[in-house]
């Protein structure tokens, strides 16, 4: 798989996802990262919002991003309540052997939205 081909699984997962009910944008990145060759290029970077109206629905989107992440698709995903996002930007890669940090980070993103939801600031208060 190529890195173009990768850009468009992930766009069909944001679909997929769209087709099981939960609000999906894709709208351009507004990114302005700048550290040499990027492995996407700058003309297809977007942010994939989703906007899930139940926890099954944030998790519906968790497991989508994992099995992106296990194909070795990896991007940064970030949010906050009612709101969870895709960076298909310069962080967009691929690994040859995905070892799973990837997921551990977003489930770091998510525990630090949850916090939100609970009013404090993130997962260390």
């Amino acid at each position: 798989m190529d890195i173009l081909e990768a850009y468009r699984r992930t766009l069909e997962a944001a679909e997929e996802l769209r087709a099981d009910g939960i609000k999906v944008e894709i709208k351009p990145s507004r990114s302005t990262h700048a550290q040499g060759e990027d492995p996407l290029p700058r003309d297809k970077w977007v942010i994939i919002v989703f906007r899930p109206k139940t926890k099954n629905q944030v998790d519906t989107i968790n497991k989508k991003a994992d099995e992106l992440g296990w194909a070795g698709i990896v991007f940064d995903t970030s949010g906050h309540p009612g709101e969870r996002d895709w960076e298909v930007d310069w962080s967009f890669h691929l690994e040859d052997t995905p070892d799973g940090e990837w997921e551990a980070a977003r489930k770091d993103v998510e525990n630090m939205i949850d916090g939100m939801e609970k009013g404090s600031c993130g997962p260390h208060e």
